[in-house]
């Protein structure tokens, strides 16, 4: 994410990160899965960024909608990890039913 460190500005930065994760978030759809850790790795970092950026004088406002940034990227990689567990267990029970016909 070197990209995102060329803003020397603080503000700018955070700007740009909600631009980001808004577009993210709205774009984003049930079919959209996370297979590329990389892609994964490179928003968790604006994530972060947009939380470092909240302190004691931030509006309530602006919380609620980085908050709300931060859970819909939450949401879509946790959905990804439910679908991924369910998968494997599918695996383990088509594997133990095969083990049984042998």
């Amino acid at each position: 994410m070197s990209f995102l460190d060329l803003f020397s500005n603080p503000s700018i930065k955070v700007d740009v990160c909600k631009t980001i994760m808004q577009h993210f978030s709205r774009n984003a759809t049930e079919e959209t899965t996370f297979t590329d850790l990389v892609r994964v790795n490179g928003i968790m970092y604006i994530t972060k960024t947009l939380h470092d950026s909240i302190n004691a004088l931030t509006f309530e406002d602006e919380k609620r909608q980085i908050g709300e940034l931060i859970m819909a990227f939450i949401k879509k990689v946790f959905m990804l990890r439910l679908c991924c567990t369910h998968f494997f267990f599918f695996l383990v029970i088509m594997a133990g039913r095969l083990w049984q016909r042998l």
